[in-house]
């Protein structure tokens, strides 16, 4: 028993140094064939100021198993949502913000595929 109480934590840290390094980015971003957009949506009271929601929109060329995860601010950062598709879309809450990122994850190999930041919230002449 104390060997395997041993063992488990060394399990554990051999897993964590073959993962890959966490990617912050600094710069939108997208491997080729990979697309990601993110579009902020029309709000009743628009207001830059506040929090919108926003529609993610990504489409990936030529990927043999399609499993992403959009993860916030960095490859390891707060998981958003999950996807097994090769193209598609999902609106989020009102929370998003200027410059949050999001950065979508290959969930097989943990490859970033794409970054990309909210934009501003640009409201109608009025």
């Amino acid at each position: 028993m104390r060997i395997a109480s041993l063992c488990l934590p060394a399990v554990a840290l051999l897993l964590a140094a073959c993962s890959p390094a966490e990617f912050v980015p600094e710069a939108p971003m997208a491997l080729d064939g990979v697309s990601l957009e993110i579009r902020p949506l029309p709000q009743e009271a628009c207001d830059p100021a506040r929090p919108f929601a926003v529609r993610v929109s990504w489409a990936v060329q030529d990927w043999p198993d399609p499993k992403f995860d959009f993860r916030l601010d960095s490859s390891r950062g707060q998981l958003w949502a999950r996807a097994n598709e090769a193209s598609g879309q999902q609106v989020s809450d009102p929370w998003a913000v200027p410059g949050k990122w999001f950065v979508m994850v290959d969930r097989n190999t943990g490859v970033v595929m794409a970054a990309q930041a909210v934009p501003p919230l640009e409201c109608p002449p009025g």
